[in-house]
């Protein structure tokens, strides 16, 4: 079967639902990047008429709203097999769903994650402390049950994991970096082993913010693209997430530091042995002081740490 294109904004939870699904059958995919600020474009709304995401596209065949795109999958992709055979434990997976999309995001995860994630790590936001705490009465609500939907069981359809599960983990993993998450999770000790059951999966650990992020900047640097590709056959898969770690508060264009990466990779031919030498400059890079440029300080870096070469 041929691949499958999402459209995308890296980070967002719709999307990396779209993506883990994805994961989990195995299937090849790639992501064509949507920049945040054309959402409303004439381009996007093509794609998407009410300017969202994500976006898929297979075999001329273009789909948007996440349910729909989910149950398009388990349905083209038979195996593994995502929705439960019993009707009760489908209703149960159906149910769930709609609560992520009717009561989880709107009213909570759109006020406190934007408040306290989207707005100040890409707008440069203050939160907005009274919008949180008005969000927070909702937000215990969906969590106490959320958590009695589970109950004892592994995943909320049963023993095994449906779409269900994967529409829920991006969006309820993205409160791990708020105030919110310890009151929000203390009480429901089912809840936190099932995010951790879900974090330790493949499909959820190869669709984080940072990944999907290099996917879009690969799609972007064909030479990036290949570079992944020949790496990723070595067994060093991390590195190119690193970079977009490397400095972050530090170095604000991500391009800058992905061309310069590239321009001290490109005429090595690396080996399985350069993953330690690779980490090490990436970090010095990202503590050098005096206000250098990421090519100035990943200069200085590789060369107290030279590259291994044939």
């Amino acid at each position: 079967m041929s691949s499958f294109v999402v459209h995308t904004i890296p980070g967002s939870p719709f999307a990396r639902a779209a993506l883990a699904t994805l994961e989990e059958k195995g299937a090849r995919y790639r992501v064509a990047p949507v920049a945040p600020g054309t959402l409303k474009s004439a381009a996007h709304l093509a794609l998407h008429p009410f300017g969202r995401v994500p976006v898929l596209e297979h075999d001329g065949f273009r789909l948007y709203e996440t349910q729909a795109i989910l149950r398009y999958l388990d349905r083209v992709l038979p195996e593994p097999a995502l929705t439960p055979a019993d009707p009760r434990a489908a209703a149960r997976m159906d149910q769930a769903m709609g609560v992520n999309d009717w009561y989880l995001f709107p009213g909570v995860a759109n006020v406190i994650v934007f408040q306290r994630v989207i707005g100040p790590k890409l707008l440069g936001l203050a939160p907005d402390e009274a919008a949180i705490a008005a969000a927070a009465p909702k937000a215990t609500i969906v969590f106490d049950e959320l958590a009695r939907l589970l109950g004892a069981q592994p995943y909320f359809a049963g023993e095994r994991l449906s779409l269900a599960d994967l529409t829920l983990a991006p969006q309820i993993d993205f409160f791990t970096g708020t105030p919110e998450w310890e009151p929000l999770m203390r009480p429901h000790r089912n809840l936190m082993d099932w995010h951790a059951r879900m974090l330790a999966r493949s499909s959820l650990q190869a669709t984080t913010w940072e990944k999907v992020s290099a996917m879009a900047q690969a799609v972007r640097n064909p030479r990036l693209a290949e570079l992944d590709s020949s790496w990723r056959a070595l067994g060093i898969v991390s590195m190119f997430e690193r970079v977009h770690h490397s400095a972050h508060s530090k170095f604000k264009d991500k391009h800058e530091r992905m061309d310069s990466f590239i321009n001290y990779c490109d005429a090595r031919e690396i080996q399985a042995e350069n993953i330690q030498t690779i980490n090490r400059p990436l970090d010095l890079a990202g503590r050098m002081k005096g206000g250098k440029s990421f090519e100035e300080a990943l200069r200085q870096a590789w060369t107290e740490y030279p590259i291994v070469t044939r």
